[in-house]
């Protein structure tokens, strides 16, 4: 088996991801229904369920550099401080009078 370019690759992932079958891509890009198959198994990432990603909104913030792809970033997205500010509200707590030290006078 010969290996990918990296043009075939990105074709790959691309005609993958608008949802032709693996022997179509295959036969497009005048590859082996094999080599289609395992590129598509080893990229293929799971996929998030949408109740984790409302719990925390840094699973929405950027936290990778785009150069050099370092963790030594921290991007808030649009997306990230709308859900923030939401949790914000549903988890507000009355005031309460009972910590503070009131002396009889």
């Amino acid at each position: 088996m010969a290996k990918l370019s990296k043009s075939n690759i990105y074709a790959i992932q691309w005609l993958s991801s608008q949802g032709m079958s693996a022997a179509d891509i295959a036969s497009e890009l005048k590859l082996s229904e094999n080599q289609v198959n395992n590129h598509i198994a080893q990229t293929q990432q799971p996929t998030p369920s949408p109740a984790t990603d409302l719990q925390n909104p840094k699973n929405l913030m950027i936290t990778q550099t785009s150069g050099k792809g370092t963790n030594t970033v921290a991007i808030m997205t649009k997306q990230a401080s709308e859900l923030g500010d939401e949790l914000k509200k549903q988890h507000t707590q009355p005031k309460s009078n009972t910590g503070i030290f009131r002396p009889r006078s």
